[in-house]
């Protein structure tokens, strides 16, 4: 896979549904002849409201290789290679200006490459849309030690959530904390080296946006660096395995950010 190169949009919300998003099942449709051929798949599906915009993007190899010349679908919207925000990056991708360009279930991604690989069909969901509706302190003022924690509400059909904090100025730029919640429960605490990021003993102060992403399947946590405001902690396990095609997808949707002011208080 080429460097990724970070996209930073405006303020706003950036919905993006990635190629590597949420999924929820997969069946390979075989529709020609076959060879030892093994294609491979990573991307994202991202719906971001703070940005308000739905980003898919998917990178294609063929063995080794990258593939410049296959046939990319996403609810048959076709993905383009190396096209704007992502020209460089040997990817395939498609962006809307709209957090709503695609509604809670499943939807079809579809990738095929002449005889070389006849289609292939990944069935993935997208989660519904979810709100943070609490932080604590409730006054939103921390020194750094301070218990910070997010109640949410929403993200119906997610296999996990994610919650993250940054500085406000450095969101979409790859930096950033980021931290899986440890149960299907809709409420989650930061830990404290979320606001020590420079310093074991000096919080690093300042507002933070503070996030929550809903998640199915196995979103790449390459691209999720370069196109949400903080990427995805790790790489969750491949999700995809049919005869010709293996690798991992899946879908992001997050709510609207909510903040926190870190501070030395006497």
């Amino acid at each position: 896979m080429s460097a990724l190169r970070i996209f930073k949009p405006g303020r706003g919300l950036l919905v993006i549904v990635t190629v590597a998003g949420i999924l929820l099942a997969c069946n390979g449709v075989i529709v020609g002849p076959t060879d030892g051929t093994v294609y491979h798949l990573l991307g994202l599906v991202a719906v971001d409201p703070n940005i308000a915009k739905t980003v898919a993007i998917a990178h294609v190899t063929q063995d080794t290789t990258v593939s410049t010349t296959s046939s990319v679908k996403f609810d048959g919207l076709t993905l383009s290679f190396n096209s704007a925000p992502f020209v460089g990056d040997s990817a395939y991708s498609a962006t809307w200006n709209s957090a709503g360009q695609f509604a809670q279930g499943n939807h079809t991604l579809k990738i095929s490459d002449s005889t070389t690989l006849p289609i292939q069909q990944i069935t993935m969901g997208l989660p519904g849309s979810l709100s943070i509706i609490g932080v604590t302190p409730a006054n939103r003022l921390s020194n750094g030690s301070d218990i910070v924690k997010l109640d949410w509400f929403g993200g119906t059909g997610a296999s996990g959530f994610v919650i993250a904090a940054v500085r406000t100025g450095m969101e979409y730029t790859g930096v950033g904390y980021s931290i899986y919640a440890t149960s299907m429960s809709t409420s989650a605490t930061f830990p404290r080296e979320a606001f020590y990021q420079t310093s074991p003993t000096t919080p690093d102060t300042g507002w933070y946006h503070l996030y929550v992403y809903a998640y199915t399947g196995a979103p790449d946590s390459a691209y999720t660096k370069v196109i949400l405001p903080v990427g995805f902690p790790s790489q969750l396990a491949d999700n995809v395995n049919l005869t010709k095609l293996k690798g991992h997808v899946g879908t992001v949707r997050l709510a609207a950010y909510d903040s926190v002011r870190v501070a030395l208080l006497p």
